[in-house]
């Protein structure tokens, strides 16, 4: 059984004990191990002291953990710290260095405690740390590298490997939120987590699920071009009423030129008058044709469009129509 000891400020007294405890425990599962164990383990060791003599530390750092799962001895985490430093596992190699040196003094092994004591005063300066500030959310969740980190942690200086470092988090109510931070040795680095509200939809101004807002069709006998139909309809009438009425007071001009014309020296004014009356009952008929042709003409076309307007306007000469559809 391997056992490591994480390094944590204030919290050492507390994490040293409970590595101590694991020890014990450790000791106790492999209190006997059998006369074959034993040498198996010491060949393991012998076998690893080559690979690094040779510059193999993977291959030597996989024999040490087997070995040390025989029986765990300072010595063996020693060498296990050694490959993890030469192979640029640094936390790794830190917390096994460390419990290297508590379980050689636990021993009063005096080599082992020498051994580690440069090692250790160099990695504590070259780890770099991460500290990840988390303001406060409800169900807040924080990754580092696809791993929870504990919330006692938020706000604490923690020991990471150097390189590249993916942080996650997310909470109730808030946009999921991702950072990269990158760290060489000896640094140390501040992430904080930024927080975003998610909007909240207001039901009140949102369409219906179960009521799609649809659009009924346009009627084809109401509407748009229909509008235009009515007016060009009502101001046909209206010519043609106009121009009955011209038609009759012409007729009646034309009375009273034939009653008074004989007494009077010049009859100018009264031939102008019945000309007057005449011209505007054939302009309305005019007009009333050409406005009955129009109406006609919409009546029978499909409504295609939501507006439309028109009007008429006396002006000299005649009557003007001015409109859209």
């Amino acid at each position: 059984m391997q056992i490591r000891f994480c390094y944590n400020g204030s919290m050492r007294g507390k994490a040293a004990t409970f590595t101590m405890a694991l020890m014990l425990a450790a000791r106790l599962v492999h209190a006997d191990p059998s006369p074959s164990e034993l040498q198996a383990a010491r060949d393991l060791f012998s076998k690893a002291e080559k690979d690094e003599d040779a510059g193999n530390w993977s291959e030597a750092l996989d024999k040490l953990k087997r070995a040390v799962s025989v029986k765990p001895t300072p010595g063996l985490r020693y060498h296990i710290a050694l490959c993890e430093e030469k192979l640029g596992q640094l936390v790794a190699a830190l917390a096994d260095y460390t419990a290297a040196d508590q379980a050689a003094r636990e021993a009063n092994n005096k080599d082992v405690i020498d051994a580690v004591a440069e090692p250790l005063k160099t990695l504590r300066i070259r780890v770099p740390t991460l500290t990840i500030e988390v303001p406060a959310a409800s169900g807040a969740q924080v990754d580092l590298d696809g791993k929870t980190v504990a919330p006692g942690l938020y706000g604490v200086a923690m020991p990471v490997e150097p390189g590249m470092h993916r942080v996650q988090a997310k909470a109730t109510g808030k946009r999921p939120f991702t950072t990269q931070v990158q760290l060489r040795e000896r640094e140390a680095t501040t992430s904080t987590v930024r927080w975003v509200d998610i909007p909240v939809v207001n039901d009140d101004t949102q369409p219906s699920h179960d009521t799609p807002d649809v659009h009924p069709p346009e009627s084809s006998t109401s509407g748009g071009v229909k509008v235009g139909a009515i007016v060009m309809t009502v101001i046909a009438a209206g010519a043609l009423g106009f121009g009955i009425g011209a038609y009759m007071a012409a007729d009646g001009a034309q009375t009273n030129l034939q009653q008074m014309c004989p007494t009077m020296t010049d009859c100018g004014d009264l031939k102008t008058t019945v000309r007057t009356w005449d011209a505007v009952a054939l302009t309305s008929w005019i007009a009333a044709a050409a406005f009955t042709t129009i109406a006609i003409v919409l009546w029978a076309t499909p409504s295609h469009s939501s507006s439309s307007s028109a009007r008429i306007e006396a002006r000299p000469g005649g009557l003007a129509f001015t409109g859209t559809f």
